[in-house]
Parts: C-alpha cells; sequence; structure tokens
C-alpha cells in the first residue's frame, strides 16, 4: 500500500517520492559509516596538510607583492573591445 502510494506520487512529480524510489532500488549514493576504507582517512589527512601548504605559500606571496607595490598605483591597462 505504501509503496503503491509512493509510486503514484512519483509518477505525478514529487522529488521526494522519487529519491525514495531510486534509494530503494539502487541504494544510497555514498559509502557507509562501517565501509570507510582506513587509508581513506590517511590520505584525508595528507590532502588537508597539501591544501594548507598551497593556501599558506599564496597568502604569503600575495602579503609580499603587497609590501612591495605602493597602495595606490594600479597598472596600465588597455581594454579590449571584441566586435561580435
Amino acid at each position: 500500500m505504501l509503496a503503491a502510494r509512493a509510486v503514484d506520487l512519483a509518477c505525478s512529480g514529487n522529488i521526494k517520492a522519487i529519491g525514495l524510489i531510486a534509494e530503494r532500488i539502487e541504494g544510497r549514493v555514498g559509502m557507509r559509516p562501517d565501509e570507510v576504507a582506513p587509508e581513506g582517512e590517511a590520505r584525508r589527512g595528507d590532502m588537508q596538510a597539501v591544501i594548507e601548504s598551497v593556501v599558506t605559500a599564496l597568502v604569503n606571496a600575495r602579503l609580499a607583492s603587497a609590501d612591495d607595490s605602493p597602495e595606490d598605483s594600479a597598472p596600465d591597462r588597455t581594454p579590449v573591445v571584441i566586435n561580435g
């Protein structure tokens, strides 16, 4: 009875009913908590360290370039006009 109602709602365009039916047929997307691979957790820590070092380097480079140039000088730029 409940399944028939879900199908009826899904046929009429109810997104939640469509999702419910898709979950029942295909399964949920992603890994379940008990399926987390231990090497995945180690890789996550490594990736966070790499991202942190890249962001730190970018911020330091930006701060260094800001110290080297006067604040009120802007580079000369020529606008580009594209005729279509």
